[in-house]
């Protein structure tokens, strides 16, 4: 909080010393230093904060892609179990003697617990999910924090040059199109589940 009042100060400081010193030019459309430095500033905020995703996801990913791995052979089990069980009611009907009934109901209870371990797979793998996509959530969210406040500094950097010049018009360099903005980092611009190198890129 202090360090982000100190760069507004220092931003408004800057801003009125370049504002009556005519920089930039009125009809220069390349950003002043100062803007630059700025984006600067937040482009290393946005690494930071991009390897910090990086070592967290590290364990996260890894983590959701076991239960993934779980959950399909949790589901192809149960899928074996099934057939298995339509066998022995097929061979049931066909025959009905006390060791095909007998077999048909060891096949259903196998389906059973089957079914149960597909649920308990598919529980863990939900759980997994949702603790990478709100550990996500809190990276977006601080990713948004920082383009707001570079933004902000920005901002007020530009209302005290304009307001410090003479003629107190906003030269070309000044413009909301000729303003530098960070660049976000690809690992920040989308959560990948399918590709396991997206994530630390």
């Amino acid at each position: 909080m202090i360090i982000h009042w100190l760069l507004g100060w220092s931003a408004e400081r800057n801003g009125r010393r370049d504002g009556r010193n005519a920089i930039p030019l009125p009809d220069d459309p390349t950003p002043p230093p100062y803007l630059l430095y700025l984006r600067d500033a937040g482009q290393n905020r946005l690494r930071r904060l991009a390897l910090s995703w990086k070592w967290k996801d590290k364990a996260l990913f890894p983590a959701w892609v076991r239960r993934k791995v779980r959950y399909e052979q949790a589901c192809g089990a149960l899928a074996r179990a099934e057939q298995e069980a339509a066998a022995a009611t097929a061979r049931r009907d066909a025959s009905p003697t006390a060791r095909h009934t007998t077999g048909l109901a060891k096949a259903k209870r196998a389906v059973a617990k089957a079914r149960a371990r597909v649920n308990r797979a598919h529980d863990a793998l939900a759980q997994a999910a949702a603790r990478r996509q709100a550990r996500w959530g809190i990276y977006q969210a601080r990713l948004s924090a920082i383009c707001h406040e570079t933004d902000t500094h920005m901002q007020r950097y530009i209302t005290a040059n304009v307001g410090a010049r003479e003629d107190g018009r906003t030269p070309l360099g000044l413009l909301d199109a000729n303003r530098p903005r960070p660049e976000v980092p690809e690992s920040l611009q989308r959560l990948a589940w399918n590709d396991p190198e997206a994530p630390h890129a």
